[in-house]
């Protein structure tokens, strides 16, 4: 069932939210390679299609939502075509630059159609209705939303307008990325909203400290046909 999407008096047209997942062509040996390390290429590379796929579905159950997966390299890989047949979620090729270059050149674009907008990464495979949801109601001029994780990064970020400079103060996967990023938004007057945090499946100790059901979970995903044999 769509989960439904607050609606929002304020907001400055009747264009439907975005959230744009960044997604990486499933290549092994280039994809998930801190998690491979423990867990092997092959398998590091399942589960990251697995959560691809939690994502994507989440994302696109959403009412009143456009849903996009920024690619990279490119949008050829048979798992985006797919996820888009099967969800109906747009393709688009991430820019190149650096991550946070190619996260403000992504969100500039979907705030020339929407006034609300949420870029996410694709390594969460909890239950993300709430946080999505929760996230488009906070959106408004004065307010950025940031769903942290525990390694001090974030997994989601929202905004009502793009501004390059919340993307320019983080050295980029370090610890003090969600600290720079609250003390670039309070520069720019605009309130930093946070999220409960969460844990990215990056390396093989966070795949070991999530709960036994929901790696069975992942794992029945990872070898669903057509998934794994593309």
């Amino acid at each position: 069932m769509p989960v439904a999407n607050p609606s929002n008096g304020d907001r400055a047209n009747n264009s439907p939210a975005e959230v744009l997942i960044f997604a990486k062509a499933p290549v092994p040996g280039d994809c998930k390679t801190r998690l491979s390390r423990r867990l092997g290429v092959v398998r590091a590379v399942r589960i990251y299609k697995s959560m691809l796929e939690i994502a994507t579905c989440q994302a696109c159950a959403l009412d009143d939502t456009r849903v996009s997966l920024v690619c990279t390299p490119d949008t050829r890989n048979p798992l985006f075509a797919r996820l888009r047949r099967r969800y109906g979620a747009a393709l688009i090729r991430q820019s190149g630059g650096s991550l946070g270059q190619r996260m403000h050149r992504a969100i500039g674009q979907a705030a020339r159609r929407t006034d609300r907008t949420i870029l996410m990464g694709s390594d969460q495979p909890a239950d993300l209705a709430d946080a999505l949801c929760a996230g488009l109601r906070s959106l408004d001029e004065e307010r950025v939303w940031i769903a942290p994780t525990f390694d001090g990064g974030y997994w989601a970020i929202g905004l009502s307008s793009a501004d390059s400079r919340i993307f320019r103060g983080p050295q980029w996967s370090t610890s003090r990325v969600i600290t720079a990023t609250q003390t670039a938004c309070r520069r720019l007057k605009r309130q930093p909203v946070l999220w409960s945090r969460a844990r990215d499946i990056d390396e093989g100790r966070d795949w070991g400290r999530m709960p036994l059901t929901l790696r069975s979970t992942i794992a029945r995903n990872a070898v669903m046909p057509g998934l794994i044999d593309s």
